[in-house]
This record gives C-alpha cells, structure tokens and sequence, in this order.
C-alpha cells in the first residue's frame, strides 16, 4: 500500500471518529421564569415538581428615610405540599434611593436557615437563596411571618415565587452522519490501497519470472 493512501485513510478515519463521537454533546441553559406573583400579600402559593429550583423574592419599602438602621430582621417559612416546613432568617437593609418619598426600598443583605424538616426543601450551604431544591410535586407556600416584624406593618409591594429552567439540546447531531461518512470513505481507501498493492506486487513477481 503507498504512503499516501495509507496516511489519507487514517487520518479520514481519525477525524470521522472524533466527528461522530462529538454528536451527543449536550448543552444546558439555565433561566429564570416566574411561577406566581401577588401583590400586597404575606403569603403566596404556587405548583412545583419534583427537583425544581425554586427562589422566593419580595419587593419591599419602609417609612424610613436614616440609612443607619440595623438589619432588619423577617421570618419567612416555606411549606411543602405535605407541610414540611423550611424555616429562613432573613436580613434586609436599606437601599439609597433618589425618590423623595418617604418610603425607602430595601434588600436582602443575609439569609439563614433557622431549620428544615425531612420532606421540606434541600438548601445550599451557605444560604444563597430564599428557597431550595423540591423534593415532592405539589403545591408550595412561602409565608412571611408577622411575629417579630417591628419594623413594617404593611406586606411587600410583590411577592415571587420563581423556579430555574434547565434546557437541554444537542447542536452537533449532525457530525454523526459526518463522522460515518469519514470512517467509511477511509476504510474503502484502506481497502482500495490493499488491492492496489496486491496487483502492483504481482506484476513485480511476474516481471521478475520473465526475466
């Protein structure tokens, strides 16, 4: 066989095989969309499936124009389809607002997780997120405790419940019939090489019987 058709049918076979074996790459894309939004309420509810990622948020103002208050504390629970409960500390501290309303913007400045029970969420450590991973389909509520709340007598302005979308494709399927392609046209040039070979050998040893 020359070098040629030998070096030629190895490196289309290389590259067919690397071609094909790159087709089931997956790619995933995380998003955020909203599952349930209320407005002027303490609790909110909403459906989740199993291993959702769910995230509650709140928008929230307070009659205060100082900045140079202490966190503000808030107890906020989140209840599971069958009431196992995850229990979260919530830190909020004042946002500098340029409006000159009264009221002043706050945000979530540190969470802790005072306790969850078996069937509630399952958190990050450190707390990253007023939520968790889901361990049951059902139906959630995020309740805001109003025990200890000193410091606002109205509920948040909006109340959040959000969940993270994980998807999923496959944007190299098309290297598979590439990569086969490759492979084959290899292989017949490996074979075509042999033959080729074959009849070049005896033409040698037919040359040299004549002689």
């Amino acid at each position: 066989m020359q070098r040629q058709h030998l070096a030629t049918a190895l490196l289309l076979i290389f590259i067919g095989l690397i071609s094909a074996s790159s087709y089931n790459i997956t790619n995933e894309y995380k998003r955020t969309a909203t599952a349930n939004e209320e407005t002027n309420v303490w609790e909110i509810s909403s459906h989740f499936t199993k291993e959702e990622n769910i995230t509650l948020y709140m928008r929230w103002t307070v009659p205060w124009t100082e900045l140079d208050v202490p966190p503000l504390p808030a107890n906020i629970s989140i209840f599971a389809p069958d009431n196992g409960e995850t229990k979260f500390r919530v830190y909020f501290q004042l946002v500098p607002s340029q409006s000159s309303e009264e009221a002043q913007p706050i945000e979530v400045s540190r969470i802790e997780l005072l306790g969850t029970d078996e069937d509630g969420l399952s958190t990050t450590n450190p707390i990253k997120q007023i939520g968790g991973i889901t361990k049951q389909s059902g139906t959630y509520t995020a309740r805001i405790s109003r025990e200890g709340l000193w410091w606002v007598e109205e509920p948040p302005e909006a109340l959040v419940f959000f969940k993270e979308i994980v998807e999923r494709d496959k944007p190299y399927t098309y290297l598979l019939p590439v990569g086969v392609s490759l492979c084959l046209l290899g292989v017949l040039i490996l074979i075509y090489g042999v033959f080729t070979a074959r009849k070049i050998k005896k033409k040698r040893l037919l040359a040299k019987r004549r002689h």
